[in-house]
């Protein structure tokens, strides 16, 4: 082709007819992500999708050089329309060039919207997104692009979860355990909206271990914490985040029932429990 176009820039309301039509330009890509996929999919059902400017490229001759999980998952969805901004006339090997540069994560926006510690609170945010989403025994559920999602929970909560940030971090130099610290601060956090004297002591036992006996469940966990990861039961190929995160629901459970905790147990499939309120006094045990 003669010359260069110009490159133009507009905003296109896609459909996934059009979607379709655009996916069959491409000369080829990398391998689609299916869990990219499924979030762009549930964010354009649910209404959530934003327009921004990661823009769908096109090179002079028409050929689909960028854009194609977003435009995989707009085939899909239910909305009659996608909003996308849309940039055309690119010389073709400006696809060699796509996504080498690195993308603002989550902590970079925090820290550009005014928010201490971004790097900690965007960890613990990532649990409560898993908890709103019910997800968190899931491995690598990780909503790479549901930024806004999480900057509007950051918005709602961050002040209880900053301190709860902090105050992990001292439970954590008392008593080194292989609590992750980002879930340890969400747990704080979750547990202090349901008592916070209640989630204070909790933690304080689970750090300390004072006036702890076998059997008790904040003793039991804090044996399964302690324990070499290799040496324990189930295997460490089977322990993730959220096993850990499941295993200290089930020590809260029965620690505010006041009921005993010889073991710890998981088994595969097993779905999470939810977090138990105290009893609140006069009610049935």
């Amino acid at each position: 082709m003669s010359g260069e176009p110009t490159i133009t820039s507009t905003v296109e309301q896609v459909t996934p007819e059009c979607a379709a039509a655009y996916l069959s330009t491409s000369t080829g890509n990398r391998r689609l992500s299916p869990s990219q996929i499924r979030i762009y999919t549930e964010l354009m059902n649910s209404g959530r999708w934003q327009l921004c400017g990661d823009a769908l490229q096109f090179d002079w001759d028409g050929h689909l050089l960028d854009g194609h999980n977003r435009l995989t998952a707009c085939t899909k969805t239910v909305a009659e329309s996608v909003p996308f901004l849309v940039l055309r006339g690119l010389p073709p090997e400006s696809r060699d060039a796509i996504d080498l540069g690195r993308k603002r994560s989550l902590a970079d926006l925090l820290h550009l919207g005014g928010y201490p510690q971004a790097q900690n609170l965007s960890a613990t945010l990532l649990w409560e997104w898993k908890a709103r989403h019910e997800a968190l025994l899931a491995r690598g559920a990780y909503p790479a692009q549901q930024h806004a999602e999480l900057q509007a929970i950051a918005a709602e909560i961050a002040d209880p979860m900053l301190e709860a940030v902090r105050d992990t971090n001292a439970y954590l130099r008392q008593h080194r355990t292989w609590l992750p610290p980002a879930l340890a601060a969400w747990l704080l956090y979750k547990l202090r909206t349901l008592d916070v004297e209640r989630a204070d002591a909790f933690f304080t036992q689970l750090a300390g271990g004072q006036h702890l006996a076998a059997g008790d469940p904040i003793y039991t966990l804090r044996e399964w914490l302690s324990t070499d990861p290799t040496q324990r039961t189930p295997p460490p190929a089977a322990v993730h985040a959220g096993v850990i995160c499941l295993f200290v629901c089930k020590a809260w459970n029965a620690y505010v029932r006041a009921e005993p905790l010889p073991r710890l147990r998981y088994q595969l499939g097993e779905k999470f429990p939810g977090f138990r309120r105290p009893y609140a006094e006069g009610d049935a045990a």
